[in-house]
């Protein structure tokens, strides 16, 4: 089995960061339980195995620079299915970037405060920016989706 990615990991449902010790430290594993004993849920960031760590390797106390840290992993990553082989390193970027705007803005108690309106004028700057470098924006874009349903989805729990 391959090393575990090492990933700034948060809980799906209530936003709790998750840092894997002890043997999960080192052990290869996909699935991850909330370390909130109040949540409990249970999820899998990726396909390949993947480990919960307080910052990225080699970057700046957690300052995540994704790219040059992909280019370093990009042999450990595999891509969803054979014929998708940058679909997935899409997946990790979007993940890393949403990662970085809750460190940045605080999470859920954050995003929370904002509504429906709001996600969509926050796209709509994203996209008046994007004319400076596309794809950065893209990547940006989608983290705010992400954002967005992660509070709708919060707000309207049942």
């Amino acid at each position: 089995m391959t090393e575990p990615i090492p990933m700034l990991l948060f809980c799906p449902m209530c936003n709790t960061r998750h840092v894997d010790e002890g043997d999960f430290a080192t052990k290869p594993h996909h699935t991850h339980a909330c370390q909130n004993l109040q949540c409990g849920m249970v999820w899998r960031p990726a396909i390949a195995p993947t480990v919960g760590v307080w910052f990225l390797p080699g970057f700046n106390n957690g300052i995540n620079k994704l790219n040059a840290w992909r280019d370093q992993q990009a042999p450990a990553v595999q891509p969803a299915t054979p014929s998708e082989p940058l679909l997935y390193g899409a997946y990790l970027e979007l993940h890393a970037e949403r990662t970085e705007q809750r460190l940045q803005w605080g999470g859920a108690a954050h995003d929370d405060q904002h509504g429906e309106l709001d996600w969509v004028t926050f796209i709509k700057k994203q996209l008046r920016r994007s004319n400076a470098n596309y794809r950065n924006a893209m990547v940006k874009i989608g983290a705010l989706a992400v954002a967005a349903i992660e509070s709708y989805d919060r707000k309207h729990r049942k």
